[in-house]
């Protein structure tokens, strides 16, 4: 799955933008992030109303939460448009809508939180200490929408459950099923997605570039 940020109609008073793809960044790849979306959420200014369309994997747990604490911030009323998966972080940040609509043929996926470690048996202790406060934060961001009981909530996150339109809405994470497809101009997606590309590749040479330069100096150092 390609990843881009993107924002369409920025003039109109109900603008869309596009999340796909990982959730976060690390030093080689500039996914989806807070100060991506914070950027974008400043440039579009006082809004009505703003779309959010999601198709995600998810990626990082923080970055999902605070993608999804800045589109509970603004004042503009938040849609949500679930138009493949929103899975793992990216469900999160799906539950920041104030609306939340859902394709037929799209999943909601949520889990518990996980990670990867090595070290001594201290190390996992604390490692593992840390996922059940994780745990609880991620628990936290479909408690306000489930409509079950903690237990049931509790069962769908350790089982990593994946969920079709009809389950999410029958749990009260989504308000609706769609399937009505906004006609695209194909020219139009085709120009778009080559100037997203264009602007991701650059902003990964960039950190090549950055990562090289400081490889490069600790490696005179230790000469």
């Amino acid at each position: 799955m390609k990843t881009f940020l993107a924002v369409k109609n920025e003039d109109t008073s109900k603008p869309q933008i596009f999340i796909q793809g990982f959730i976060g960044s690390s030093w080689f790849f500039e996914g989806n992030t807070d100060t991506g979306i914070k950027r974008m959420l400043d440039s579009l200014g006082d809004k009505e109303e703003i779309d959010v369309v999601i198709n995600s994997n998810g990626g990082d747990v923080f970055q999902g939460i605070a993608i999804g604490n800045l589109l509970k911030a603004n004042k503009a009323k938040i849609n949500v448009i679930i138009n493949g998966i929103a899975a793992s972080a990216a469900s999160i940040i799906a539950m920041a809508g104030d609306t939340i609509q859902i394709y037929s043929n799209a999943q909601l996926m949520i889990h518990r939180a996980s990670t990867w470690e090595e070290g001594n048996v201290d190390d996992f202790r604390r490692i593992a200490d840390q996922l059940e406060s994780i745990d609880k934060s991620v628990k936290a961001s479909y408690k306000k929408r489930f409509n079950g009981t903690d237990e049931e909530l509790q069962k769908l996150l350790v089982d990593e459950t994946f969920m079709d339109a009809e389950t999410a809405l029958n749990y009260g994470l989504v308000d609706e099923i769609v399937d009505e497809v906004e006609e695209t101009d194909p020219q139009e997606i085709e120009e778009e997605t080559a100037e997203i590309t264009a602007e991701v590749f650059a902003k990964r040479e960039q950190r090549f570039a950055a990562f090289a330069n400081a490889l490069q100096k600790t490696i005179r150092k230790e000469d």
